[in-house]
């Protein structure tokens, strides 16, 4: 229905002003108005609705400034009079008119309100740091993301929109398990993300997708047990149901592989890292994922956040076997740490570059065979770790330093306080970074009495950085993460550790992280044994 108001020509007018207002038809009169039963009644309301200062306010509505009925033209010298007389019949109150021009905030409910997730309303997908939203994924609020590209709709990976949202746990159990998880695992993944997604955003995804819930409680049960709080591994029926859903997934040629189902791989990941025999299986499902999905290390939110976790998870594989990583590293040359300048973004930045490093070190046998990189290999990837140390923040460093930090073992590991865990995960990869470039250096003769005091020198430089990497690790174990670093390098390189006294440092090293945060290090262990043995 149309209604029309008319302004008659003032001295300010030059012709007589219409204003046209279309009312959708689907806005019901407001019961709460009264009818208008007479022409005196219909008179006043329309006065009423001519004067913008008596335009109702509706207090649910936020203050969007002017009303939409105030004009710039002059009404001075109006005669009611003159007005065109208006059809008194099935003429909308005022609040109606007000409400179909207006703005309408359409608040979305409470958690716990039992609105339909099909009647809230949905959010246009943000853009990413290139100006464009991703083309597999929307980027929507926990209330929204039911609606999400799973990639496979299923009970596993979305639940009955009918539903109330709440927690997702069933009993005391199950609450305990979800809150182990934020509290004790989350640390060491999210500790190169500052808005930590794995504490904050994967819970409230896990009211939505069972799949990532089941993973969730997979974990902390795994971790519950190793940190012997319980007496045994209930892990088993969850990441059962876990997997038996994202198999379903990877065999659907139609499936639309979305952020919630790398999560939910990453968090079997941790799980199988965790075990007594790691066979790398949910390794090769991610590297499947994000290589197909190139976007997502630099799509912003919980998408690049999960996909540097990947990244470090990859880089533990490809250090302790000596492979390749199986990911494609050009993926994340676009994401937004190298352009942001947090702490984050620089630890981040130095962990890329160690990947940069293994990759190129484990690409080529020959490299391995031969004993060092080509010349002109090694001196950019060392300029490279060079800059990044001399440009990143002044405050990126240890407290204190002590003179001649890791030269010898003098019975206990540097010690080397930060202050924040970000920083010391970000020197420990510099130092690995050092690590890896002095083994494969091609500086160094291979025959002869030079050959053999140079390999002295250059084993020597080596356990200098494994010193440091164990001394940041050792100097802040409130930043469990930094303990995995420790174990890796010694998993890798702990041949090199030759002195009785500081292998059995190592093994006692090994032995307080299996204790303080549940992670296995028996095989690292024997095998340490084995190599010091011969």
């Amino acid at each position: 229905m149309t209604v029309y108001f008319v302004i008659t020509k003032s001295d300010d007018l030059d012709e007589t002003v219409g204003l046209n207002f279309e009312v959708k038809s689907d806005f019901e009169l407001d019961t709460a108005v009264c009818d208008l039963s007479s022409r005196s009644d219909s008179r006043d309301a329309t006065e009423d609705m001519l004067d913008p200062h008596n335009v109702p306010i509706d207090p649910t509505l936020p203050d969007n400034g002017p009303s939409q009925f105030s004009t710039e033209i002059p009404v001075s010298g109006f005669n009611p009079d003159d007005r065109v007389p208006l059809p008194t019949q099935d003429l909308p109150s005022a609040t109606d008119v007000v409400h179909s021009l207006s703005p309408v905030n359409h608040r979305v409910p409470h958690v716990g309100a039992s609105v339909p997730l099909w009647d809230r309303p949905q959010k246009t997908p943000e853009s990413n740091a290139q100006g464009l939203s991703s083309p597999h994924v929307m980027e929507m609020s926990a209330l929204e993301s039911n609606f999400s590209m799973s990639p496979y709709y299923s009970a596993a990976f979305g639940i009955p929109p009918s539903l109330t949202l709440r927690w997702p746990v069933n009993n005391a159990y199950e609450a305990r398990l979800f809150h182990h998880y934020i509290i004790q695992c989350t640390g060491w993944v999210d500790i190169c993300d500052s808005r930590c997604h794995f504490a904050k955003e994967v819970p409230k995804r896990a009211a939505h997708f069972p799949v990532i819930l089941k993973g969730i409680l997979g974990l902390a049960a795994r971790h519950l047990w190793l940190m012997g709080r319980v007496p045994e591994d209930l892990s088993s029926r969850y990441v059962d149901g876990c997997l038996q859903a994202l198999i379903v997934a990877l065999e659907d040629p139609l499936a639309h592989w979305d952020e919630n189902f790398l999560v939910a791989v990453i968090l079997l990941r941790l799980h199988e890292e965790m075990g007594d025999a790691d066979e790398q299986c949910h390794h090769l499902g991610t590297a499947r994922i994000l290589n197909s999905i190139s976007c997502f290390a630099a799509d912003g939110g919980l998408r690049e956040s999960a996909s540097w976790v990947s990244l470090r998870q990859h880089i533990y594989v490809s250090l302790t076997t000596q492979q390749p990583l199986s990911l494609s590293l050009d993926n994340y040359r676009h994401s937004s740490v190298f352009r942001e300048t947090d702490d984050e973004s620089w630890a981040n930045r130095i962990i890329f570059l160690f990947a940069t490093i293994l990759q190129t070190v484990f690409k080529d046998s020959d490299n391995v065979s031969s004993g060092g990189l080509p010349k002109a290999t090694w001196t950019e990837l060392h300029d490279q770790i060079e800059e990044w140390h001399l440009t990143k923040p002044w405050s990126f460093c240890a407290l204190h330093v002590e003179l001649n930090a890791g030269e010898k073992f003098e019975g206990r590991w540097p010690d080397l306080p930060c202050t924040q865990g970000v920083i010391t995960v970000g020197l420990q990869y510099y130092h690995l970074c050092k690590t890896i470039l002095t083994i494969y250096s091609p500086h160094q003769p291979l025959v002869g009495l030079a050959g053999v005091r140079m390999r002295k020198t250059t084993d020597a430089l080596v356990r200098k950085h494994m010193r440091i990497t164990i001394g940041y690790g050792q100097s802040n174990d409130y930043c469990t993460n930094a303990m995995f670093q420790v174990s890796h390098i010694l998993s890798a390189c702990g041949v090199y550790i030759v002195d009785p006294r500081e292998q059995q440092a190592c093994v006692e090293y090994l032995r307080g992280m299996q204790k303080m945060m549940g992670w296995r290090t028996d095989k690292v262990r024997a095998d340490l044994e084995e190599q010091w043995s011969t």
